[in-house]
């Protein structure tokens, strides 16, 4: 597991620890601090597209629930686009599931987002339903 800390300013800090299971495919990035969508959203898609051309993954589990996450609804809309306008992932290629907890309306946005424009993306706020739908074959 490697544990890195990423400053996006003096005073927001979003951190996060990366786990990989070669064998099922899965990397698992666990998420605390401050996440300030959609710039951070980017730092955390950028994990994904690294794994998948470096080592091949394509199951990503990212549990948020140690995360206070900042933004509005637009911004989780912004954090959906940029997948596919900054970074140009091509949805077929990850599945993700994204663990938060409380108040689930901006997420569900997101996912209804992301869902619509191809991508095999899931919101839970259980880590456990999370892990099933990743790993069911």
């Amino acid at each position: 597991m490697s544990s890195r800390l990423y400053v996006g300013d003096a005073t927001q800090k979003m951190e996060y620890s990366e786990k990989v299971d070669q064998e099922r495919n899965l990397c698992t990035v666990i998420v605390t601090g401050v996440v300030l969508r959609p710039k951070d959203s980017m730092v955390l898609q950028h994990i994904a597209k690294q794994y998948r051309i470096n080592q091949g993954i394509g199951r990503f589990l990212f549990d948020m629930r140690g995360a206070i996450i900042q933004g509005k609804m637009m911004d989780a809309f912004n954090a959906a686009a940029q997948a596919t306008t900054k970074l140009n992932m091509t949805s077929f290629e990850y599945q993700v599931a994204l663990v938060y907890q409380g108040d689930m309306s901006d997420h569900k946005f997101m996912e209804d987002v992301l869902v619509n424009m191809g991508y095999n993306l899931r919101v839970f706020d259980d880590i456990d339903q999370a892990k099933s739908w990743l790993l069911k074959e």
